[in-house]
């Protein structure tokens, strides 16, 4: 089998450095932060490559771009193949680990104050602070500046500049057509019938309209890197086939989330952009779902970092103020609780990551504290082994929560054109349910696996339908009748899995 996972690695490479300038995460990290992380992930699964389908590291790396599409994906590939290969080939023949070499070519470094940070287990006569180590890193700085010269290797590589790079660094636009040509309003539902009247009014005109939108965070937009892209051994061609659609979209699939919505994590600017015209447009049903942001950020001093509750009311008023004047009559408002993510570690801290699957050597806590190390961490205060600051992590939820909550009761009806209604996070019932029918410790089935952190496909499914009981029971006036014509749709247009 050819490595057909080796083109991922320009993917990986390239989706980090992309997060890097588009405020992936709030803090870009320490010791090359993202770029390192990326390096690291890169050479880790080239080595594996090789590992799984005994075939030589020259071999593999020769694979790395024969699977991507050809135009700017495959330029991109050849265009880092051709500065880094030879360098990479050469140092993971000399048996340096691939932290070492992403010091070796400097995408990873030492600050000052700082300590050295590994993924994968350094071999047996290391210890990241013995003389050992250092001098790895500067065998690999000297193979590396054989092939990139002493200057080039001086500087921090910025993989964005690298040509056929660039195209996708940066972030692309749509083109908007009416729903003759396409469903522009993600309801499945586009085209004329033979008459020439738009499926659009004939099957949607004087059904129960509503808008559904989210104000929320990555969980909200259901982030998710799928599992076998990193894993040497499960990959095959067909995995790869949306590999641009998932980079222009930076791994964030809404249209597969809890409700259908954007990551919108500047809430101050994106929901200004909220596409409602007040006087026109018909009801929206929003959902103000931060399952983390107010809690998460990648600071080694998280808790200062963290909303506070007066921060956190300030905020909230500022926005419900702003939709009053942009959500149409008759809107509704759900504030969803932050999450208990004290459930992340300890449903995942015993099992391997996806990296350390083949040799056994990395488990969840060790890839938390690389992330931690780096300062890249997208939450330092639920990714960490330290009982006490997921304990202080959960301590600042329940107050957060506890101001939503009163917000909801005391502002429920106070605004012009929407209501409000608080729920409490449905991961954590979701959650429970799952391991009252599925066994303890089967939690982690509903955790993404790469990042240990958001939910995934199956507690996307099971939240909404959480969500959505608990809705019809709770404030049945926010939803909408069934449309009468749902059979005409499905024999014209198929079952489209939830529209």
């Amino acid at each position: 089998m050819k490595t057909m996972i080796s083109s991922l690695c320009l993917f990986t490479l390239i989706a980090i450095t992309k997060g890097q300038e588009t405020s992936f995460f709030r803090h870009k990290g320490v010791n090359g932060g993202i770029p390192c992380a990326g390096c690291t992930f890169v050479v880790g699964l080239i080595e594996q490559l090789a590992q799984v389908h005994n075939r030589t590291i020259m071999e593999t790396v020769d694979d790395l771009c024969d699977l991507l599409p050809q135009g700017v994906y495959h330029e991109a590939c050849t265009a880092i193949i051709h500065r880094y290969g030879p360098v990479v080939i050469d140092l993971l023949y000399a048996k340096i680990t691939p932290d070492l070499i992403c010091h070796g070519i400097r995408f990873c470094y030492v600050d000052p104050g700082k300590h050295f940070c590994n993924l994968f287990p350094l071999p047996t006569q290391h210890s990241s602070n013995d003389d050992h180590t250092a001098r790895m890193i500067k065998m690999s700085h000297t193979i590396s500046e054989k092939y990139l010269g002493k200057q080039e290797l001086g500087k921090f590589p910025d993989v964005c500049q690298i040509p056929g790079i660039k195209f996708i660094c940066n972030v692309l636009n749509r083109p908007k057509h009416s729903d003759k040509e396409m469903d522009s309003n993600c309801n499945g539902i586009y085209g004329v019938d033979i008459d020439g009247v738009p499926y659009e009014d004939k099957f949607c005109k004087n059904s129960s309209h509503l808008g559904i939108g989210i104000l929320g965070d990555s969980a909200a937009a259901h982030f998710h890197i799928p599992e076998e892209w990193l894993m040497a051994s499960r990959i095959n061609k067909e995995l790869l086939k949306h590999l641009p659609f998932v980079i222009e979209n930076e791994f964030d699939w809404p249209m597969m989330s809890a409700a259908t919505g954007a990551k919108w994590t500047n809430l101050q600017y994106y929901q200004k952009q909220i596409s409602r015209n007040q006087m026109a447009d018909y009801p929206m049903l929003l959902f103000y779902s931060l399952v983390g942001n107010d809690v998460c950020n990648g600071f080694p001093d998280t808790v200062t970092y963290m909303t506070t509750p007066k921060q956190m009311r300030e905020n909230v008023m500022n926005t419900l103020k702003y939709l009053d004047t942009r959500l149409p009559k008759g809107s509704h408002l759900v504030f969803i609780g932050l999450a208990d993510g004290r459930v992340l570690y300890n449903s995942m801290y015993w099992r391997y990551h996806p990296f350390g699957e083949i040799n056994k050597d990395v488990k969840y806590p060790d890839f938390y504290e690389y992330l931690k190390c780096l300062e890249i961490s997208p939450c330092n205060g639920w990714m960490t082994s330290n009982d006490t600051q997921r304990e202080l992590t959960y301590k600042r939820v329940v107050e957060l929560n506890n101001v939503l909550r009163l917000i909801a009761v005391n502002y429920r009806n106070k605004f012009d054109n929407f209501d409000i209604i608080y729920l409490d996070c449905p991961l954590m019932p979701v959650l429970q349910q799952w391991e009252k029918i599925h066994g303890k410790n089967t939690g982690y089935q509903l955790i993404e696996p790469v990042d240990g952190f958001h939910p995934n496909q199956y507690a996307m499914v099971l939240t909404a339908q959480y969500t959505w009981d608990l809705l019809s029971l709770m404030a049945p006036h926010m939803l909408t009748d069934v449309n009468p014509h749902n059979k005409e749709i499905e024999n014209i247009f198929g079952d489209q899995g939830g529209y």
